[in-house]
């Protein structure tokens, strides 16, 4: 699972090396989308290392697939209100990166978690369970999860 054609490269690499059965998810929406891709065949992305797509410090956002390049669109439009929102890219979801999400909810306060799929028993709501039970003392507001109706 990848936003970028970069990622998406290092990742295949990775399950394709992996001895063990790997699912490798792929947006087709994204096919369209053009990117560098770097030329070395050892080009590998560790599986379970998110990615912190912008830095931030009022919000943390995360999303997948599609939704990082809509995040990052959104990003910037809270910027220019004065809003600074964190954007993470988990890139896998076995194994997930549960340290950097945890980190960046604690930095900022506050969750917010985009996909397409359901808003219950999907990966965004895991995401908020563990955020609420590992960094609850740290968060201003409840996690908030945007989803499929």
């Amino acid at each position: 699972m990848s936003f970028t054609a970069a990622d998406a490269a290092g990742l295949l690499r990775t399950a394709i090396r992996d001895d063990n059965p790997v699912m490798f998810f792929e947006h087709k929406a994204l096919y369209a989308q053009k990117g560098e891709v770097p030329d070395d065949p050892e080009f590998l992305l560790p599986f379970g290392k998110a990615d912190i797509k912008k830095a931030g410090t009022d919000v943390t956002i995360v999303a997948n697939l599609l939704y990082v390049g809509r995040v990052l669109e959104a990003a910037a439009e809270l910027e220019k209100q004065g809003i600074s929102a964190e954007v993470i890219d988990p890139r896998t979801l076995v194994p997930l990166d549960m340290d950097t999400i945890i980190s960046s909810a604690k930095k900022t306060g506050r969750l917010v978690v985009v996909h397409e799929a359901h808003r219950t028993a999907g990966w965004g709501a895991e995401i908020a369970a563990e955020v609420t039970q590992q960094a609850f003392p740290y968060l201003d507001a409840a996690p908030i999860r945007l989803g499929a109706a």
